[in-house]
């Protein structure tokens, strides 16, 4: 059975619109720390296939090549000027502090990112469980897409590496 990407990313993004880290506004313990860096040129990854939900590209967005490799691709990543709309932020947004984590061979897991440590305040015993449970669903609906996959996999070694480098 093939899923058109887009289909499986309506989905994921359908079951995160409601819910977010916290039971309320978590940004207010950070100062929305990880929308306010928008004009240093980063952002977040899309996704493969992600791209076409954003399609026309919102006015406050941009889609450059990241220079993150995996089998089957380059990276996209989504620069925003700091103002999305909620209901059409990419998926590593709706997800954000966790990543989900795959080695090849392995069953996928989510885990809080730790690149994530040095602008989020939340740690993994703060979030909701709804969170949690809406994210490990959303993100087992993703790995079905074998790009999405090779993706995460590929991604999975980047934190490794960051760990490693950290130490």
């Amino acid at each position: 059975m093939n899923i058109a990407p887009e289909y499986i990313y309506g989905y994921a993004y359908r079951l995160l619109d409601q819910v977010t880290p916290l039971l309320h506004d978590c940004g207010r313990r950070c100062g929305g720390a990880c929308c306010e860096d928008s004009d240093s040129g980063t952002g977040m990854y899309l996704y493969p296939g992600e791209k076409r939900m954003y399609q026309p590209l919102p006015g406050w967005a941009r889609i450059d090549r990241s220079g993150f490799f995996y089998p089957g691709g380059e990276a996209d990543i989504l620069e925003c000027d700091g103002s999305c709309d909620r209901l059409k932020r990419p998926l590593a947004c709706r997800i954000f502090p966790l990543v989900p984590y795959k080695k090849q061979g392995e069953k996928m897991r989510i885990i809080y990112d730790p690149r994530a440590t040095a602008m989020c305040p939340l740690r993994p015993q703060e979030l909701t469980d709804k969170f949690v449970r809406n994210v490990t669903c959303a993100m087992c609906a993703v790995e079905k897409l074998k790009s999405a996959r090779l993706f995460i996999e590929a991604q999975s070694m980047l934190i490794d590496a960051y760990v490693k480098f950290k130490l």
